[in-house]
């Protein structure tokens, strides 16, 4: 599994568990009296903890903009060390890969468990990661990869997508799925508005990827003519993605500045 997928099963089932859980406070506590639309410990509760979704996911601006983009050495800084510890444990590894080559019946746990001994020892299990894998023949071999730092921007991006969704189901249990007042209405659907534009905006992306990805696979192996076609798909696909950013950012302040004014009437009235 790579770490995008991986990132991607963490992000969603931490989106999935807090979701079960606000459906639970609302299923046991959400009919008691008073009724969960902005009262009640279901109603309190559950807006509470879509605000503070809402401030993660809002997070995400800030992080990529004024926030140092790693919270421990990067691999690169680790690989610039002058200790060797890096070549070192790379030799290491590939003497336990030949050791397991040599021998018959080796189990690729017990070669997992000996590599991340290994980097553990050379101190560098935080910016590195062990994979050990069986090719198609049946050989095993054994890398070192780069682990990406878990304040990424790749991976609060996936935050930033599930916990946007969650955020809204959140916001629709407090109310109880029935709004009240001009304001409530106008906060649950911004932030509807804007969960939407954010699905819109990963999907221009993920298919902007694709596009760019078999553009310059195509560029490689000499099959895509003119070598300028990767910059002219790369721009109009750049173009789109700020059309919709002067969308979606408008919608974000929007809901934001709503989901304050409702808090504030909640806690003045």
């Amino acid at each position: 599994m790579d770490r995008q997928r991986f990132y991607n099963l963490v992000w969603a089932c931490i989106s999935a568990c807090v979701a079960l859980g606000a459906l639970l406070v609302y299923v046991v506590l959400g009919h008691r009296a008073p009724h969960p639309a902005g009262g009640g410990v279901a109603g309190y509760a559950l807006g509470i903890g879509s605000l503070v979704l809402v401030g993660v996911v809002t997070a995400y601006w800030g992080r990529g903009r004024h926030v140092p983009r790693t919270w421990r050495a990067s691999a690169e800084v680790a690989a610039n060390r002058p200790t060797g510890a890096l070549a070192e444990t790379r030799e290491k590894l590939a003497d336990l890969q030949a050791e397991a080559a040599r021998g018959k019946g080796v189990s690729i746990w017990s070669m997992r468990l000996r590599a991340k001994r290994i980097v553990k020892a050379a101190g560098l299990r935080s910016t590195y990661r062990v994979v050990v894998r069986r090719d198609a023949e049946g050989r095993s071999y054994i890398r070192m990869d780069p682990k990406e730092p878990l304040n990424a921007l790749s991976n609060w991006l996936l935050g930033h997508q599930y916990l946007g969704g969650v955020a809204l189901l959140l916001a629709g249990l407090h109310c109880g799925f029935k709004v009240g007042s001009a304001v409530g209405a106008a906060a649950l659907g911004l932030l509807a508005a804007v969960v939407v534009s954010g699905l819109v905006g990963t999907v221009i992306y993920t298919v902007a990827a694709r596009r760019l990805t078999a553009v310059e696979a195509r560029l490689r192996e000499g099959q895509g003519g003119d070598p300028s076609l990767y910059a002219a798909v790369r721009a109009r696909w750049e173009s789109a993605l700020k059309v919709w950013l002067y969308a979606h950012t408008p919608l974000t302040v929007a809901m934001l500045v709503i989901v304050v004014a409702h808090v504030a009437a909640v806690l003045y009235y």
